[in-house]
C-alpha cells in the first residue's frame, strides 16, 4: 500500500493512530458529550482498530453494547498486532471503501 494512501487514511479516520492503544479516550469523551446533547448515538469516537474490530468481528448496529465490544476487541487487536499489521488488515478487508 502506498505510504501517501496510508497517511491520507490516518488523517481522515484516526489522527492519533500511532499515539494510542486502540482506544482514543478524548474521541470517546467528545462523542459521548455530543450524543448526550443530541440524545442519539450518532458520534462514535472510533479509531482505526475499532473500525477493524467492527468490520471483522461485530455488526454495524449503533448500540452502546456494540461500542463496548468494539473497544475491547480494539484493545486486544492492538496488543496482538503492530500498527503496520493493523493497517494491512484494514486495507485487506476493504475498510477504507
Amino acid at each position: 500500500m502506498p505510504l501517501f494512501l496510508e497517511n491520507l487514511f490516518i488523517v481522515k479516520e484516526d489522527q492519533k493512530f500511532y499515539d494510542h492503544a486502540g482506544v482514543d479516550l478524548s474521541g470517546i469523551s467528545r462523542a459521548l458529550l455530543i450524543n448526550s446533547q443530541n440524545k442519539t448515538i450518532g458520534q462514535g469516537g472510533i479509531t482505526i482498530a475499532q473500525q477493524l474490530a467492527r468490520n471483522v468481528y461485530l455488526s454495524h448496529d449503533r448500540t452502546y453494547n456494540r461500542k463496548l465490544s468494539e473497544l475491547i476487541y480494539a484493545y486486544q487487536i492492538e496488543r496482538k498486532k503492530s500498527k503496520p499489521e493493523i493497517m494491512g488488515a484494514v486495507f485487506e478487508c476493504h475498510l477504507f471503501q
